[in-house]
């Protein structure tokens, strides 16, 4: 979602994207918009501070009803200085009880500053089902779950899917819960107060019994300023979690994903909405690391308010003779209201299973918000050059004190990806152990990409895309 600032400012909205936009203000804010809080449960918040003098870094937990949690301090404030991180848990932020049973949300704020990036990372006590996603900073009025029903996944799993709808606003809101599938639809309509949110599958939210298969969730706010939405799922019985925040249309007719993987097992799924009332065809093309071509494009065609899913693999004749096929994946549109994800993971076990939105919009500059290379941990990252032109994709490694670590120039020609953790022989083997800290990407072209976390035995893995900015981020 786009970033904006201000608490005290005007909230409007674009009529194209209906998402809130800011006329005045300084005051930054961003929503993570589930904490799990349970003996068995963590939830991780990161606050980056990628500019050059101190912001206070404010936090408040809220529940369901808008009410702040009863917790050891709530809200919660504490300094971060320049090109420093606060990295903890929540209950760590929050100075509350680790084993307090509750669902929330949390809003992060950051005065004066438009230089604080945020991601969260939550999973279980045995350090499996991890997963994360970026903060969300802006609320919409209409957003949409892409996988709400158990045959959103993988077949044969039955996942456990929670989802959140939070209001972050000073005012309450009505919203239309649509459940749209290839045999009609279900809705059922809510009032969430100022702060608070509702949550559960589709069977809680729509209704027992809708009877809707193929489906995805519209949100619709109909009255009041807007809202934000995220998605938990559980494999229970593999361990394997994955987040996923609702998503809103754009303008936007081309979209990217800088991985795509297929063999030996991996698999990487796609998943289409069509939330137009119009057929819309859409191309995909499946990019080589080298930038050739893995197979012909394919044109798909998806009615309106309908989905499509495929595993890639398949779909482009991947299948090989054991060898791991990898690239990046450009999917484009005849027209508006087209939005996506992917799945990768071990396609027999569920193992390392991660998620991760189509992106939308290239960047020149970006921040990894987290660095994690300890001995049984890796940190990675994967770019890809969609363009005509030669890239020049400066990363710099930042250290837990703030000060450049490392950094290495990577060069990437047309349609070429590279995909590496921290200590590849060709990025910087050398490196230390170091948990916190943060990755700043500077390219000449627009580029697309995103980070990983994984367990070095690959039981589990997490990709969570950059914070980018419209405006220069770094001075």
């Amino acid at each position: 979602m786009p970033y904006y600032e201000g608490r005290s400012a005007l909230d409007t909205f674009s009529t194209d994207s209906e998402t809130a936009s800011i006329e005045t203000g300084t005051y930054s804010r961003t929503f993570i918009p589930i904490w799990k809080q349970a003996p068995e449960y963590w939830t991780g918040v990161v606050a980056s501070n990628f500019g050059d003098s101190t912001f206070n870094l404010d936090l408040a937990a809220y529940g369901s009803a808008g009410a702040l949690e009863t917790l050891g301090q709530n809200p919660a404030s504490l300094p971060v200085g320049p090109g420093l991180q606060k990295s903890l848990l929540g209950c760590e932020f929050f100075q509350g009880d680790p084993w307090h049973k509750n669902l929330s949300w949390i809003e992060l704020g950051a005065d004066g500053t438009g230089k604080m990036g945020s991601i969260f990372l939550f999973g279980a006590s045995d350090t499996k089902m991890l997963d994360g996603a970026e903060s969300q900073s802006a609320y919409a009025r209409k957003l949409y779950f892409t996988r709400p029903l158990d045959e959103g996944f993988f077949e044969g799993w039955d996942p456990e899917i929670q989802m959140s709808i939070v209001n972050p606003t000073d005012e309450a809101v009505t919203v239309r819960c649509i459940l749209r599938g290839s045999n009609g639809k279900a809705e059922n309509t809510y009032a969430i107060p100022s702060r608070g949110f509702i949550s559960g599958d589709a069977k809680d939210l729509i209704g027992v019994g809708h009877g809707i298969v193929n489906g995805f969730i519209e949100i619709e706010v109909t009255e009041g300023l807007g809202v934000t939405g995220f998605s938990r799922i559980e494999f229970p019985g593999v361990s394997t979690a994955l987040g996923m925040n609702a998503v809103q249309t754009t303008a936007s007719r081309k979209f990217y994903s800088a991985q795509l993987a297929h063999g030996m097992n991996i698999v990487t799924n796609l998943r289409l909405v069509n939330t137009s009332a119009k057929t819309r065809n859409v191309t995909l093309s499946a990019i080589g690391d080298s930038g050739s071509r893995l197979a012909d494009p394919i044109t798909v065609e998806i009615p309106g308010k309908q989905i499509y899913s495929a595993d890639l693999g398949t779909i482009f004749g991947l299948e090989g003779d054991g060898a791991v096929t990898t690239g990046s994946l450009v999917v484009e549109a005849d027209g508006n209201g087209i939005i996506g994800d992917i799945i990768f993971a071990e396609g027999d076990t569920l193992e390392y299973a991660m998620s991760l939105p189509l992106q939308e919009r290239l960047f020149t500059e970006a921040v990894f918000n987290h660095i994690a290379n300890l001995p049984t941990v890796f940190t990675g990252f994967a770019f890809f050059n969609p363009g005509d032109e030669t890239a020049s994709v400066l990363i710099e490694a930042i250290g837990t004190d703030g000060k450049k670590v490392e950094e290495k120039m990577i060069i990437l020609g047309p349609g070429e990806r590279i995909a590496r953790t921290l200590t590849d022989p060709d990025v910087w083997p050398e490196f230390g152990e170091q948990s916190g800290g943060y990755i700043r990407i500077q390219s000449d072209q627009p580029i697309a990409g995103q980070q990983l976390f994984g367990d070095k035995s690959l039981r589990y893995m997490a990709a969570i895309p950059p914070t980018a900015r419209i405006e220069p981020m770094f001075d």
